[in-house]
């Protein structure tokens, strides 16, 4: 779901100003289901990063510029809040490990992976 909120928002932010794009010509363009992509756009849609218009001409355009929408703003409209830990499932203080057994790689990873997902513009990628 993440890879297709990414991908369609990117197509999206490549089209001319005041272009919308619709499920069907999006779907065939990024090899997805339609129903799939449905879900993923009404998620981005609620979150405000989407605005959307019904009828054959209608369909999703961006509602804000994409240097001020981050890949950290994607993630968290379809896979919600994130919690930023050390450990990426959550154990931070109650660990049935005495020490981390990953020697803590994992939390640096998932640290990592969000410095860059916060740093990152959409406009990055078109």
């Amino acid at each position: 779901m993440l890879s297709l909120a990414f991908h369609s928002m990117a197509l999206i932010a490549s089209t001319k100003d005041g272009e919308f794009l619709n499920v069907k010509s999006m779907s065939k363009k990024l090899n997805a289901s339609e129903a799939h992509l449905a879900k993923v756009m009404q998620r981005l849609s609620k979150s405000g990063l989407l605005r959307s218009v019904r009828g054959p001409k209608g369909g999703f355009i961006l509602a804000k510029k994409p240097e001020e929408i981050s890949l950290y703003e994607i993630y968290e409209a379809v896979e919600g809040p994130i919690k930023e830990s050390d450990c990426p499932l959550g154990y931070d203080k109650k660990c049935f490990f005495n020490d981390c057994i990953f020697e803590d790689i994992l939390g640096k990873l998932n640290n990592d992976f969000l410095a860059f997902i916060k740093n990152k513009k959409l406009s990055d990628y078109i």
